[in-house]
Protein backbone atom coordinates (compact mmCIF):
# COMPACT_ATOMS: atom_id res chain seq x y z
CA UNK A 1 0.00 0.00 0.00
CA UNK A 2 1.16 3.45 -0.92
CA UNK A 3 2.69 5.44 1.90
CA UNK A 4 0.10 8.25 2.94
CA UNK A 5 2.22 11.75 3.95
CA UNK A 6 1.16 13.72 6.75
CA UNK A 7 1.42 17.55 6.89
CA UNK A 8 4.53 17.98 7.52
CA UNK A 9 5.65 14.71 5.68
CA UNK A 10 7.62 13.33 9.30
CA UNK A 11 6.82 10.02 10.34
CA UNK A 12 5.39 9.91 14.21
CA UNK A 13 8.20 7.57 16.74
CA UNK A 14 5.71 4.96 16.74
CA UNK A 15 6.06 4.52 13.08
CA UNK A 16 9.49 5.14 12.98
CA UNK A 17 9.57 2.35 15.70
CA UNK A 18 7.48 -0.41 13.63
CA UNK A 19 9.14 0.30 10.38
CA UNK A 20 12.21 -0.64 12.72
CA UNK A 21 10.93 -3.74 13.79
CA UNK A 22 9.89 -4.92 10.43
CA UNK A 23 13.40 -3.87 9.11
CA UNK A 24 15.13 -6.02 11.54
CA UNK A 25 12.88 -9.02 10.94
CA UNK A 26 13.72 -8.74 7.03
CA UNK A 27 17.58 -8.73 7.85
CA UNK A 28 17.22 -11.39 9.75
CA UNK A 29 15.57 -13.53 7.30
CA UNK A 30 18.14 -12.37 4.37
CA UNK A 31 21.41 -12.63 7.44
CA UNK A 32 22.31 -9.70 6.71
CA UNK A 33 21.34 -8.57 10.80
CA UNK A 34 25.21 -7.97 11.53
CA UNK A 35 25.82 -5.25 8.89
CA UNK A 36 25.16 -1.99 10.46
CA UNK A 37 25.82 -0.47 6.42
CA UNK A 38 23.57 -3.15 4.82
CA UNK A 39 21.10 -2.33 7.91
CA UNK A 40 21.68 1.59 7.78
CA UNK A 41 20.93 2.07 4.02
CA UNK A 42 17.79 -0.36 3.82
CA UNK A 43 16.11 1.62 6.84
CA UNK A 44 16.74 4.82 5.09
CA UNK A 45 15.78 3.14 1.67
CA UNK A 46 12.71 1.61 3.23
CA UNK A 47 11.92 5.45 4.67
CA UNK A 48 12.23 6.77 1.06
CA UNK A 49 10.33 4.66 -0.25
CA UNK A 50 7.61 5.47 2.24
CA UNK A 51 7.94 9.45 0.77
CA UNK A 52 9.99 10.55 3.95
CA UNK A 53 13.09 12.36 3.08
CA UNK A 54 15.87 14.21 4.87
CA UNK A 55 17.26 11.07 6.96
CA UNK A 56 20.56 9.92 6.56
CA UNK A 57 23.61 7.89 7.19
CA UNK A 58 25.73 8.43 10.43
CA UNK A 59 28.95 6.77 11.26
CA UNK A 60 29.54 6.76 14.98
CA UNK A 61 31.95 4.46 17.14
CA UNK A 62 30.22 3.00 20.21
CA UNK A 63 31.87 1.32 23.18
CA UNK A 64 29.68 -0.76 24.95
CA UNK A 65 30.71 -1.12 29.17
CA UNK A 66 28.77 -4.53 31.21
CA UNK A 67 26.52 -3.99 33.80
CA UNK A 68 29.81 -4.45 36.31
CA UNK A 69 31.99 -1.78 34.96
CA UNK A 70 28.73 1.02 34.42
CA UNK A 71 28.07 0.35 38.10
CA UNK A 72 31.55 1.14 39.06
CA UNK A 73 31.87 4.23 36.89
CA UNK A 74 29.66 5.87 38.57
CA UNK A 75 31.32 5.72 41.49
CA UNK A 76 35.26 6.21 40.72
CA UNK A 77 37.52 7.66 38.16
CA UNK A 78 37.59 5.80 34.80
CA UNK A 79 40.91 3.81 35.14
CA UNK A 80 43.89 5.89 33.60
CA UNK A 81 46.90 3.52 34.18
CA UNK A 82 47.43 -0.32 33.15
CA UNK A 83 47.33 -1.47 36.82
CA UNK A 84 44.02 0.53 37.54
CA UNK A 85 42.74 -1.36 33.76
CA UNK A 86 43.63 -4.60 35.52
CA UNK A 87 42.16 -3.99 38.61
CA UNK A 88 38.93 -3.42 36.77
CA UNK A 89 39.00 -6.14 34.75
CA UNK A 90 39.54 -8.09 37.88
CA UNK A 91 36.63 -6.86 39.42
CA UNK A 92 34.62 -7.99 35.66
CA UNK A 93 34.52 -4.72 34.77
CA UNK A 94 34.41 -5.33 30.45
CA UNK A 95 33.58 -3.25 27.68
CA UNK A 96 33.50 -3.98 23.71
CA UNK A 97 34.56 -1.09 21.61
CA UNK A 98 32.51 -1.28 17.96
CA UNK A 99 34.04 0.17 15.16
CA UNK A 100 36.97 1.14 16.42
CA UNK A 101 40.65 0.45 14.74
CA UNK A 102 41.83 0.66 11.37
CA UNK A 103 40.01 -1.91 9.96
CA UNK A 104 40.49 -4.15 7.04
CA UNK A 105 39.81 -5.07 3.29
CA UNK A 106 37.07 -6.69 4.73
CA UNK A 107 35.74 -5.51 7.98
CA UNK A 108 35.29 -1.45 7.75
CA UNK A 109 36.42 0.95 10.95
CA UNK A 110 33.32 2.27 11.92
CA UNK A 111 29.63 1.68 12.95
CA UNK A 112 26.80 2.93 10.72
CA UNK A 113 23.26 4.46 11.99
CA UNK A 114 20.83 6.01 10.83
CA UNK A 115 19.24 9.75 11.65
CA UNK A 116 15.79 10.84 10.94
CA UNK A 117 16.27 14.36 11.85
CA UNK A 118 13.56 16.76 13.69
CA UNK A 119 11.38 14.01 15.41
CA UNK A 120 10.75 15.58 18.40
CA UNK A 121 11.10 19.00 20.01
CA UNK A 122 14.39 19.71 16.65
CA UNK A 123 15.48 16.54 18.53
CA UNK A 124 16.96 13.82 15.71
CA UNK A 125 16.30 10.40 16.46
CA UNK A 126 18.96 7.67 15.71
CA UNK A 127 18.54 4.06 14.88
CA UNK A 128 21.23 1.33 15.54
CA UNK A 129 19.75 -2.12 13.94
CA UNK A 130 22.82 -3.76 14.38
CA UNK A 131 24.08 -2.82 17.94
CA UNK A 132 23.24 -6.19 19.79
CA UNK A 133 26.32 -7.27 17.85
CA UNK A 134 28.49 -6.34 20.72
CA UNK A 135 26.43 -8.30 22.74
CA UNK A 136 28.58 -10.62 25.14
CA UNK A 137 25.94 -12.62 27.37
CA UNK A 138 28.87 -13.91 30.10
CA UNK A 139 30.11 -10.40 30.34
CA UNK A 140 26.97 -9.68 31.48
CA UNK A 141 26.05 -7.29 27.87
CA UNK A 142 22.69 -8.18 26.37
CA UNK A 143 21.49 -5.23 23.89
CA UNK A 144 18.72 -4.95 21.53
CA UNK A 145 18.26 -2.56 18.34
CA UNK A 146 18.26 0.88 19.79
CA UNK A 147 16.76 4.20 18.92
CA UNK A 148 17.62 7.38 20.75
CA UNK A 149 16.39 11.05 20.42
CA UNK A 150 19.54 13.08 20.45
CA UNK A 151 20.50 16.74 20.26
CA UNK A 152 22.50 18.53 17.50
CA UNK A 153 25.76 18.75 19.79
CA UNK A 154 26.09 14.68 18.94
CA UNK A 155 25.42 14.56 15.80
CA UNK A 156 27.99 17.12 15.12
CA UNK A 157 30.55 14.69 16.67
CA UNK A 158 30.94 18.01 19.79
CA UNK A 159 29.22 15.72 22.02
CA UNK A 160 28.72 11.96 23.23
CA UNK A 161 26.29 10.30 24.16
CA UNK A 162 25.37 7.50 26.66
CA UNK A 163 22.19 5.02 26.47
CA UNK A 164 21.40 2.67 29.42
CA UNK A 165 20.11 -0.85 27.94
CA UNK A 166 19.58 -3.84 30.41
CA UNK A 167 22.30 -2.52 33.47
CA UNK A 168 24.90 -1.52 30.28
CA UNK A 169 26.20 1.55 29.26
CA UNK A 170 26.12 2.42 25.65
CA UNK A 171 28.40 4.89 24.82
CA UNK A 172 28.20 6.76 21.52
CA UNK A 173 30.66 9.54 19.72
CA UNK A 174 29.73 10.70 15.82
CA UNK A 175 31.84 10.89 13.32
CA UNK A 176 29.90 12.84 10.85
CA UNK A 177 32.63 13.95 8.23
CA UNK A 178 33.75 10.23 8.10
CA UNK A 179 31.64 8.94 4.89
CA UNK A 180 34.24 5.96 4.13
CA UNK A 181 31.36 3.65 4.47
CA UNK A 182 30.64 4.76 0.71
CA UNK A 183 33.72 3.03 -0.45
CA UNK A 184 32.88 -0.95 0.71
CA UNK A 185 30.86 -3.08 -1.35
CA UNK A 186 27.97 -3.43 0.92
CA UNK A 187 27.56 0.12 -0.07
CA UNK A 188 27.88 0.22 -3.70
CA UNK A 189 26.67 -2.96 -4.38
CA UNK A 190 22.84 -2.72 -4.56
CA UNK A 191 20.71 -5.52 -5.98
CA UNK A 192 20.50 -7.37 -2.73
CA UNK A 193 19.46 -4.56 -0.37
CA UNK A 194 16.88 -3.26 -3.22
CA UNK A 195 15.21 -7.02 -2.35
CA UNK A 196 15.24 -6.91 1.16
CA UNK A 197 14.12 -2.86 0.62
CA UNK A 198 11.07 -4.22 -1.59
CA UNK A 199 10.29 -6.94 1.08
CA UNK A 200 10.18 -4.63 3.46
CA UNK A 201 7.79 -1.87 1.56
CA UNK A 202 5.80 -5.03 1.10
CA UNK A 203 4.79 -5.93 4.46
CA UNK A 204 3.83 -2.25 5.80
CA UNK A 205 1.08 -1.70 6.24
CA UNK A 206 0.42 2.29 5.97
CA UNK A 207 -3.02 2.36 7.42
CA UNK A 208 -2.11 -0.02 10.76
CA UNK A 209 1.14 1.80 10.72
CA UNK A 210 -0.54 5.41 11.17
Amino acid sequence: MAAAKNASNRPSLSTLSAIATITTEELKHAREDRSCIMAGVVYLEVLSGLGFEGAYPLTVKPQVFNPAYAERQRTRALPSSEEDREEWSAAGCKFVAVGHGEGRPDAWAGHLVAVVPDVDSGKALVVDLTIPQANVPKWGIELRPLAFLARADFLSGAAEFKVPVNGSLAVYMAFPDDRSFERTPVWVKTSKRRTIVRGILKRVDWERLG
